[in-house]
């Protein structure tokens, strides 16, 4: 099937619920997701699916939460992996029956994220290090499925800090503080040249799970970021932000709007950093000759230090997300 038109397809056989699912219908549904989709690993990559289900949520709101993606849009690029085995397991189990297609996104994301903060929290298993809150989202019906793909613009890694945050208010009528909230999402995620042209893990050996330590690795002083071209001589370049441990492995990357929650970069006409970053130049409020402090900056420090604001906050900006474009969906609580 042509993966450009899959949605549209799809759209045109949805027969929408009149009703919120019932508790147990969500057990089902939540249970199938974890064990048929989520717990899997994008094949020819070690990525879990985890991470493109929480991206799918979220490509998936812009514009409004309606169960359409267009594949041939460039930046959704990646995620036709998820799409296909997400539509396979909602048609195979009749879910099409019980909800929209937009609804089941939306629980596969939420399911997707409190997986992964469970995740980190075994991994964390033997450290001094307090385990995340693990997460309670806001379970929420009656979406609906658009058979038309909107061709809604996506945010850009070569945006500025206001632009970023200007994006965000326009789309979703998020604040800073909310933006820098949703950013964590990044932190169990990864990149690939052939889909973005940006590589890399987010925060390396740590990127198996939802915590703070995407927060605290941006400003971790053992770490040298470079500022480096990853599509290397093929145009467009693609600046992002190498990270190096103190032993020289590689550490992860950042990119250009990560980096803006905590610091306002200046950038070039092909969003190469043009200011001098010292990245942890505002620990020590010594940024005088480098990238001047974001406003935002003692929001992202807090979540840094404390992942009991951080999954407060990310949660209730989760649940906002995903009702883009509605106000009067129905509720239903079943517990976590």
């Amino acid at each position: 099937m042509n993966h450009q038109f899959i949605f549209i397809l799809i759209g045109l056989l949805l027969s929408q619920a009149d009703s919120a699912p019932t508790c147990s219908q969500i057990t089902t549904m939540r249970s199938e997701l974890l064990s048929s989709l989520l717990n899997a690993n994008n094949p020819g990559t070690d990525q879990n699916f985890r991470a493109l289900a929480l991206r799918l949520g979220f490509h998936n709101c812009v514009g409004g939460c309606n169960g359409c993606i267009d594949l041939n849009n460039p930046d959704n690029a990646g995620l036709e992996p998820v799409v296909e085995k997400l539509t396979s397991l909602y048609y195979n189990n009749g879910y099409n029956e019980i909800v929209s297609l937009a609804d089941f996104i939306a629980l596969a994301a939420i399911v997707s994220a409190k997986d992964a903060v469970e995740q980190s929290n075994l991994q964390r298993s033997g450290t001094t290090t307090s385990p995340c809150p693990v997460p309670c989202f806001a379970l929420q019906w009656g979406r609906t499925d658009s058979t038309e793909c909107s061709g809604d613009e996506l945010p850009s890694p070569t945006m500025t800090g206001d632009q970023m945050f200007a994006y965000f208010e326009r789309e979703f009528g998020f604040t800073k503080n909310q933006v820098v909230a949703l950013m964590g999402a990044h932190g169990f995620g990864g990149a690939n040249t052939t889909n973005s042209g940006y590589s890399g893990k987010w925060t390396g050996a740590h990127n198996k799970g939802l915590s703070e330590v995407f927060y605290s690795h941006i400003i971790d002083p053992s770490l040298t970021y470079l500022n480096i071209n990853a599509a290397g001589k093929n145009p467009p370049p693609k600046w992002q932000f190498k990270a190096k441990s103190a032993e020289g492995s590689n550490a992860g990357f950042m990119l250009n709007t990560d980096f803006e929650i905590y610091y306002n970069l200046t950038l070039d006409s092909n969003a190469k950093l043009t200011c001098t970053l010292n990245h942890t130049c505002g620990l020590t409020n010594s940024c005088s000759n480098y990238c001047p402090m974001a406003s935002t900056f003692s929001i992202a420090h807090n979540y840094s230090q404390d992942c009991n604001a951080f999954m407060t906050d990310f949660v209730s900006v989760i649940d906002l997300m995903l009702t883009n474009g509605y106000t009067n969906l129905e509720r239903t609580t079943c517990g976590c």
